[in-house]
C-alpha cells in the first residue's frame, strides 16, 4: 500500500498481529521491497462463533485539546462453518497542542521583518488529527479444500498543521499566515482464494488500492523570496502565500502462489503482476496578487509586447 516517501498511517483496530520483515523482500509479499516490509494482519471472519467488542478511550493533552478513540467490531456467522462476515468501524481524534500566535511576515530580501501580520488566522491547537474509517471481511468456506475471503478497507484522515513549532517564538508556538491542512484517504479491496490441491497449496490474491493525499501549508518565506526576486514586486508589499501538494496513487495487483513441502524440501513458486499509477503536483500561490505592483507591471509589459 505504500508509495514513495508516504507510507499510509493505518489506524490499528481488530489486528491479529504485525510482522516486520527484514529486506530485501521478493514478490512473496507483493512488490519487491529493498528495505523490508511491514505486514499488518487483521482478524478474519470466524465461521463458527458470534463475536462483538467495543473500545472507548479518552485522553488529555498538556497545554492542548483532549482526544478520544472509539472502535467497534462484530463477527457474524451467516451460515455456520460455511459463511461469515466481520465488520469494524472507528473514529478517533488526537487533540492539537501547537498555537498559531501573532507575528510579522518575513522579508527574505532584507533579512528582517516584513510589514504584514497574521491576525486573521490566529488559532490555538492547530495540529489536531481526525481519523474515521471502516473495514469489512466476508469469508466463504466453499468446501473442505477451497476458501475465499473478500475484504474492503476505507480510511480518511483530516489533519491540521504540522507538529513542529518555532522556539524563537515560544514554547509550542508558531507563526503561520494561512490555515494549514492535510487530508489522506484510501480505499483498498482484495479477494484471496486459498486451495489445498493435495500436492501443494494455492493462493490467489487480487487487490486494488486507491489513495488521495492533499497538503496545503504556509510558504510565506518562500513566496517572499520568489515574489520580490522573480515577480518584480516592490519591497513595500510583502506577499503572503502557501503551497498545495495534491497527489494520487492507485494500483492493481494479482499474485498466484503455489507452495509445498516434503521430508527434505520446502518450495514456493508464483507469478506476480502489478499496474500502478502515481501522480503528484506542487503548486504555490500568492494571496491578493491582483492588487500588487507586480501584477500591474506584468500586465503592462505583456500588453505592450
Amino acid at each position: 500500500m505504500s508509495l514513495t516517501s508516504a507510507a499510509p498511517d493505518i489506524y490499528p483496530v481488530d489486528l491479529a498481529r504485525i510482522e516486520v520483515l527484514a529486506g530485501p523482500q521478493s514478490t512473496l509479499f507483493g512488490a519487491s521491497s529493498q528495505s523490508g516490509a511491514v505486514r499488518i494482519i487483521t482478524n478474519k471472519p470466524n465461521l463458527s462463533e458470534f463475536e462483538a467488542n467495543i473500545g472507548v478511550e479518552y485522553s488529555s493533552t498538556d497545554k492542548g485539546e483532549p482526544g478520544y478513540k472509539f472502535d467497534a467490531t462484530v463477527n457474524i456467522p451467516i451460515i455456520e462453518d460455511k459463511f461469515a462476515v466481520r465488520l469494524s468501524g472507528f473514529s478517533a481524534t488526537d487533540g492539537g497542542y501547537i498555537d498559531n500566535v501573532l507575528g510579522i511576515s518575513v522579508d527574505t530580501w532584507r533579512d528582517g521583518d516584513g510589514v504584514r501580520d497574521n491576525a486573521n488566522v490566529l488559532e490555538d491547537d492547530i495540529n489536531s488529527i481526525d481519523w474515521v474509517g471502516f473495514r469489512g471481511h466476508a469469508r466463504w468456506q466453499i468446501n473442505d479444500d477451497w476458501m475465499a475471503t473478500l475484504s474492503y478497507n476505507h480510511q480518511k484522515i483530516d489533519a491540521g498543521s504540522y507538529n513542529d513549532y518555532d522556539p524563537n517564538v515560544g514554547d509550542l508556538e508558531t507563526v503561520l499566515f494561512i490555515n494549514e491542512e492535510r487530508t489522506d484517504e484510501f480505499d483498498q479491496m482484495s479477494l484471496v482464494i486459498e486451495a489445498d490441491l493435495g500436492f501443494a497449496n494455492l493462493v490467489s490474491a487480487t487487490s486494488y488500492y486507491d489513495r488521495d493525499i492533499y497538503y496545503e501549508y504556509d510558504a510565506q518565506a518562500y513566496v517572499s523570496y520568489a515574489a520580490v526576486g522573480v515577480l518584480t514586486m516592490t519591497l513595500e508589499w510583502m506577499p503572503i502565500g502557501g503551497a498545495l501538494e495534491p497527489s494520487n496513487f492507485d494500483a492493481f495487483s494479482q499474485e498466484f502462489r503455489l507452495s509445498g513441502s516434503s521430508e527434505t524440501l520446502q518450495w514456493t513458486a508464483g507469478l506476480f503482476y502489478q499496474e500502478a499509477n502515481d501522480g503528484y503536483q506542487f503548486n504555490t500561490y500568492v494571496e491578493d496578487y491582483r492588487n500588487s505592483v507586480a501584477f500591474e507591471s506584468w500586465s503592462y509589459y505583456l500588453g505592450r509586447y
